[in-house]
């Protein structure tokens, strides 16, 4: 057993060959061993003791050993100062934390009874609620008012990044519960809680159970569909498209818009004649809708039929005629005039008429008659002399037409 294992090295009284490196047993024969340091001796008390020794040290070579433990002594006093300061800061923090988590709880617990409250649920206590906290180091600060509350439930605190700080996410989430019931005009989270009280009922965009498009509310738990055009109905709710009335007893459009097929109410356009249109209504006084175009209504004698067309009224422009279903055609202005124009405008309900050649409103090829000639007692243009039906020698530029008139 060498001297060092029996003599202490911190025996401050220790020389000769033991404490110089001999390693004889007798060096410390009769040496009672130093009593060892107090456990409790601080960091300060052991610098200072270093520092006495470095001072009493009789040679630089037994100093600079000293003198690194020193040094090392006093980085460590000065880590040691730091992780007490952190270790402040993160119970300061801690105590932060623990009162923003009891503030989110309130909070939690003031949004549940008001929810027990809006929808007549039973009230659960804090057993309706299962809360989890999650701290994590990372973050500088928190404060209640840094939470944000979900329509679900839940609660998050988010801290910005930093030194000894911590992110805080506390959830908080209802227990689960039979699907709740909502009546007509109260509020809803889903359309599910709306039907299972009340068919053909939602959960609208205001959050209220409302009645589904094409129903209106009569009553508090009643959804009556709105009817149609010519449906029965009581008062004007009842009637489903907006420019509609009740007008005894059935949905009918509002004066100024006509019923097209039941399905839509359309504007009195009054398209003259040549304007789009959907329906006869569409079209001007004394005009019809023909594929979707406002034509001059045809005036019908026995099986053919008369109209005048190609310009903007109903009075002037082309004569045509036909065979009942059949195509339009033309009447050639060979011999045509004043007295056979008066009989074509009589037979559309005119009292006079003049007649023009030449295609004045519009070129044509299919021709039904020729060299007409009206003795003016005609009620009709087939009742006058003419060539024959279909019978002709015109070209596209001979095209009779008329300008009529109500006065004599």
């Amino acid at each position: 057993m060498n001297c060092l294992s029996r003599c202490p090295v911190t025996v401050a009284s220790c020389s000769g060959p033991c404490c110089s490196g001999g390693r004889s047993a007798r060096c410390c024969a009769g040496r009672q061993p130093a009593e060892p340091v107090p456990a409790a001796v601080t960091l300060e008390q052991l610098s200072s003791e270093l520092a006495r020794l470095v001072e009493s040290s009789v040679s630089s070579a037994a100093s600079e050993p000293l003198l690194r433990v020193a040094e090392a002594l006093t980085g460590l006093q000065s880590s040691l100062a730091d992780i007490s300061s952190r270790l402040d800061a993160a119970a300061a923090f801690q105590l932060r934390v623990e009162q923003a988590h009891a503030e989110t709880h309130t909070r939690l617990r003031s949004l549940e009874e008001s929810l027990q409250g809006t929808y007549g649920t039973a009230a659960g206590g804090s057993d309706n609620l299962a809360v989890t906290t999650e701290v994590t180091l990372g973050s500088d600060e928190i404060t209640p008012d840094s939470a944000d509350v979900t329509e679900s439930g839940s609660r998050g605190v988010d801290c910005p990044d930093g030194n000894g700080t911590a992110d805080h996410q506390t959830t908080a989430t209802a227990a689960p519960s039979p699907p709740s019931r909502v009546a007509l005009g109260q509020p809803c989270l889903s359309d599910t809680e709306c039907s299972e009280v009340q068919p053909n009922t939602e959960c609208g965009e205001r959050r209220v159970c409302a009645c589904v498009a094409g129903y209106r509310q009569v009553s508090a738990g009643e959804c009556r569909r709105r009817s149609e055009l010519s449906q029965p109905c009581a008062e004007d709710a009842d009637c489903l498209l907006p420019d509609a009335v009740c007008a005894d007893g059935v949905c009918d459009c509002v004066p100024g818009f006509w019923n097209r097929l039941n399905t839509s109410c359309r504007r009195l356009s009054q398209s003259s004649e040549g304007g789009k249109c959907a329906g006869d209504p569409d079209c001007d006084t004394g005009l019809e809708c023909l594929s979707g175009r406002c034509k001059c209504k045809a005036a019908v004698h026995g099986q053919y039929e008369f109209r005048v067309a190609g310009s903007y009224n109903c009075s002037v422009g082309t004569v045509e005629l036909r065979v009942s279903g059949g195509d339009w055609g033309f009447v050639c202005d060979d011999g045509w005039g004043l007295v056979d124009a008066t009989v074509f405008c009589r037979s559309l309900g005119f009292e006079s008429g003049k007649g023009y050649g030449g295609a004045r409103y519009g070129r044509g090829s299919n021709f039904y008659m020729d060299e007409v000639d009206c003795d003016g007692s005609e009620p009709h243009l087939l009742r006058c002399a003419y060539d024959g039906w279909g019978r002709h020698n015109c070209n596209a530029g001979e095209v009779s037409s008329v300008v009529c008139s109500h006065f004599a």
